[in-house]
């Protein structure tokens, strides 16, 4: 589940669980509770009595401040903690609750804005009214703060791996130019000079110092390079920088346009109702009828907004507009409310409508606000995720281009020039006299040599023809089969890279699986999807240790760290042995 969820669609166990932690008692929650805790007198109050509307403002600011006294109470025993009981984060609400009641009571009654009767109505409405406020605003402060922090380490993310592909193709350039350079710096004189000495064998009439110097060259020299450029790592070009000295923030518009009924809460609004009209039920409707009276109040709460938001599900507007469709609907839906406390027969006093339609409005709007806010959040947080996913895979592709370039660096070193070293040893050896054309086709052979090592000429195999040698090699040992998608071919074609470090990969794969697992059948299956090729082999091997931790140090591992975004190998619940990896289509 992911860390915040909008109002609607947030689970009662985990409202509990965000209300049972330190969040009930950061200063954020205190800060929130302020404006619903003095809007609620300076409403409901104000004009009740003869007590003027400073008169009340300051009568709830003080009740405001005791409350938060208790909080602070709070904050003390359980910031450091690493967990709350739930049953005291709501104890210490209650305690809250009862102090702003009684400061309420008390400063009322000393500017005569309050009677004695109203100590009941007064201590048990604010418990309950701060009881479940600050419920509904610790697990919205939950939720944003947990955002934050997700939408902080994202940035951090994003801007480590941004930094570490700055100018990621001039470092590639570099490095593959540096490796080439290193390369022909070694080979260019070794090469010269074993000509030189083809061409003095003409005068000696021995070849013995000069096949002995091609073998030496490529026993001591070619062999031990590719093997050493084979197995180097690099560990400085997607190194990433640490902490950057620079923030970069993620500001993202929701999209335009958004559903308006998906902002209605109608459980979180009726819940609210209740609390905002049980005290003052119980005022005016008597401790007999008032559950008569709430339970009106609760019905149609909860009927206009599910109707509300069943009505609006498939309007989709601007932000702008659905807030006013909001406002107007929270308006209605109030003043429905006045109106049925106005016509209640149970009502002992004259009640003035307009209170309820006032608090519901603002209640809505805050709602909305909360609801915006909330999605635009997630928005971001998901941008982010977009983001660094693209920059992962720009990482992972620059990782596996830097490492075929290498491999095609030793393959040369091991294919072409030790070969032709070879064959010019061999030629030399099995001559019966050596002449002008035996040394002129030696040197000639040589310095193609040095010809094969413009790496960059070097052609790509075909992804087809390779696969189906690997069936002919494994045949009569292994069966091979076969599930390539077409797409995977079609990439294969048009991008070099995808192409060398899939057949690296199934090549590897599919020999472990025939050497380590004791496979006698293996199924190769890939497809393309949203840029990333998935590749499942599976084999029917006896091996019982299939975990990657168990090949971590072999060079299969390294292969397939370098050439692949992720991979997996695993027991299938088949009981065949499951090796998945995802591959970058640049």
């Amino acid at each position: 589940m992911p860390d915040s969820l909008p109002l609607n669609e947030t689970a009662p166990k985990r409202v509990f669980r965000q209300i049972g932690s330190r969040y009930a008692f950061y200063f954020e929650t205190m800060i929130g509770f302020a404006f619903p805790a003095i809007l609620v007198n300076v409403i409901n109050d104000t004009n009740r009595t003869f007590a003027s509307f400073l008169d009340w403002l300051a009568i709830a600011t003080a009740g405001y401040a005791s409350a938060v006294a208790v909080l602070i109470s709070g904050r003390l025993i359980f910031l450091k903690a690493k967990s709350v009981p739930l049953l005291a984060a709501l104890g210490f609400f209650a305690m809250a609750g009862i102090a702003r009641g009684f400061t309420i009571y008390s400063f009322g009654l000393s500017l005569k804005a309050v009677s004695t009767a109203e100590f009941a109505y007064r201590i048990f409405g604010s418990l309950v009214y701060s009881l479940f406020l600050l419920g509904l605003i610790t697990v919205l402060v939950s939720n944003a703060v947990r955002t934050g922090r997700k939408s902080d380490e994202l940035e951090q993310q994003m801007v480590n791996i941004q930094d570490a592909l700055i100018n990621l193709r001039e470092k590639l350039a570099v490095q593959k130019a540096e490796l080439a350079g290193r390369v022909k710096a070694l080979v260019y004189p070794m090469v010269e000079d074993l000509i030189g000495k083809v061409s003095a064998t003409r005068a000696s009439g021995s070849v013995s110092e000069a096949v002995s110097s091609l073998k030496t060259a490529v026993d001591l020299e070619i062999r031990p390079l590719s093997l050493a450029i084979t197995d180097t790592q690099d560990s400085g070009l997607l190194a990433l920088t640490g902490k950057p000295k620079t923030r970069f923030r993620v500001f993202s518009r929701l999209p335009e346009p958004i559903s308006v009924g998906g902002l209605f809460a109608p459980v979180w609004m009726t819940l609210f109702m209740l609390v905002l009209t049980t005290s003052a039920a119980i005022h005016s409707f008597g401790p007999v009828d008032a559950p008569k009276q709430l339970a009106i109040v609760a019905l149609l709460s909860f009927a206009l907004l599910s109707i509300a938001r069943a009505a609006m599900s498939k309007l989709v507007l601007r932000q702008d507009r659905a807030f006013i469709v909001q406002l107007v609907t929270y308006a209605a839906i109030g003043f429905a409310l006045d109106i049925a406390m106005k016509l209640s027969p149970f009502s002992r006093v004259t009640y003035v409508p307009g209170k309820i339609t006032l608090f519901v409005i603002v209640i809505g709007t805050g709602f909305f606000i909360g609801q915006i806010l909330q999605l635009q959040r997630d928005s971001a947080t998901r941008s982010l995720e977009m983001i660094n996913e693209r920059l992962e895979k720009l990482t992972a592709g620059a990782r596996r281009e830097l490492w075929l370039y290498r491999r095609k660096v030793a393959t040369v070193l091991h294919g072409p020039v030790q070969a032709r070293l070879y064959a010019s040893a061999i030629r030399l050896s099995q001559a019966k006299r050596v002449n002008k054309a035996l040394v002129d086709r030696v040197s000639d052979e040589l310095r193609a040599a040095l010809s094969e090592l413009d790496f960059d000429k070097a052609q790509s195999p075909s992804l087809r023809q390779v696969l189906r040698q690997i069936v002919d090699v494994w045949a009569g040992t292994c069966e091979v089969f076969l599930k390539i998608d077409k797409s995977v071919f079609l990439l294969a074609k048009s991008d070099a890279d995808f192409n060398e470090a899939f057949i690296e990969v199934a090549r590897e794969a599919i020999s472990n699986g025939v050497k380590h697992s004791k496979a006698s059948e293996i199924e190769v299956a890939a497809e393309l999807v949203n840029d990333i090729v998935e590749l499942r082999i599976s084999n029917n091997g006896t091996i019982a240790e299939v975990s990657a931790e168990a090949t971590k140090a072999g060079f299969g591992t390294v292969l397939f760290d370098e050439l692949t975004l992720s991979w997996s190998l695993a027991r299938g619940s088949d009981q065949r042995i499951q090796f998945n990896a995802k591959l970058v289509a640049n």
